[in-house]
């Protein structure tokens, strides 16, 4: 234990903090292995300041690796698994909801009323329950608050209220291109708007973890519930790119990656990703990336 705000967790500690973990806003944890159960705080911020942690949360997967945060809400039960030869640190920092709100509000209607509370609606689970890797500015900001909590100076460095604001401008900067998704919607019913959004983030979801298939508008206009026509032009107005752009963008993004794992030539790549022959995945790759896959492959074992 140390200050009122902060706690360190570890395998000794869990058991006995696990169910009181609201007394302690800021808390960091150090583990080799965890798995276990707790129930989120209304508003919580899950940041890995050092390893790889993975939660399930309301049916969902999310796996946190180096400087990416979690944003959970709404008492939801989680369920955290941690395996790892070197020491997992991560940071777990209560967000006040009250302040979130207000903004939230002031951030998407800067000048104006919010006579809907529209504003609320965008911190429903629904929504905004996601990761995402942090900026460099804000990772910045929360290694420095995990490192005066192993020093036992946060009390003495930071001013929490002050600390929940500055977090707030970097969440949701993080979660901006979903709310000006929304406002895209040339829709008059505030209700539909938001139902629309939800089955077009259904769609986007579908293509992100699936994205080595070969998806078709017919398939994300089944899965949305939106007719072709249509589910084409809302996703292009609302994302700024086609969904066929989106696949192809998260396609080679895969490609990348899974090439840098070492376990695939970029002809087992090719088949993986759905593509007929090599060379019209090739032909994807340097358009999207620039460089051909040969080059890419040749800097690859350049820097390394």
């Amino acid at each position: 234990m140390l200050g009122c705000n902060t706690l360190i967790l570890d395998a000794n500690n869990w058991m006995n903090h696990v169910q009181h973990l609201k007394q302690y806003p800021f808390r960091l944890s150090e583990f080799y292995n965890l798995n276990s159960q707790f129930t989120m705080n209304e508003f919580s911020l899950k940041y890995v300041v050092k390893g790889s942690e993975s939660y399930h949360i309301a049916k969902e997967d999310y796996k946190l690796n180096e400087q990416s945060f979690l944003i959970g809400n709404n008492h939801q039960k989680c369920e955290v698994l941690i395996k790892s030869k070197h020491k997992d640190v991560g940071l777990c920092i209560d967000l006040d909801p009250v302040i979130l709100k207000k903004a939230l509000k002031d951030i998407v209607l800067p000048n104006g009323l919010d006579e809907t509370n529209c504003h609320n609606w965008f911190l429903t689970e629904d929504l905004f329950l996601a990761s995402s890797p942090a900026s460099l500015s804000f990772s910045t900001y929360l290694n420095n608050i995990a490192l005066s909590i192993q020093r036992r100076s946060f009390d003495i460095s930071y001013n929490t209220e002050e600390v929940q604001l500055e977090l707030f401008k970097h969440i949701i900067n993080s979660q901006f291109p979903l709310i000006q998704s929304y406002y895209r919607l040339e829709v008059v019913k505030q209700s539909t708007r938001k139902e629309l959004l939800k089955r077009l983030i259904l769609a986007k979801t579908y293509m992100e973890d699936n994205c080595c298939n070969n998806i078709t508008i017919q398939d994300l206009s089944r899965i949305s519930l939106i007719s072709e026509y249509r589910f084409f032009h809302l996703f292009k107005s609302v994302f700024q790119q086609s969904p066929y752009q989106f696949l192809l963008m998260k396609k080679m993004i895969k490609a990348k990656e899974l090439f840098k794992s070492g376990k695939y030539k970029w002809s087992d790549i090719a088949i993986l990703l759905g593509y007929d022959n090599i060379s019209s995945f090739s032909k994807a790759y340097k358009k999207f990336h620039g460089i051909s896959a040969s080059h890419d492959e040749e800097s690859s074992q350049i820097s390394s």
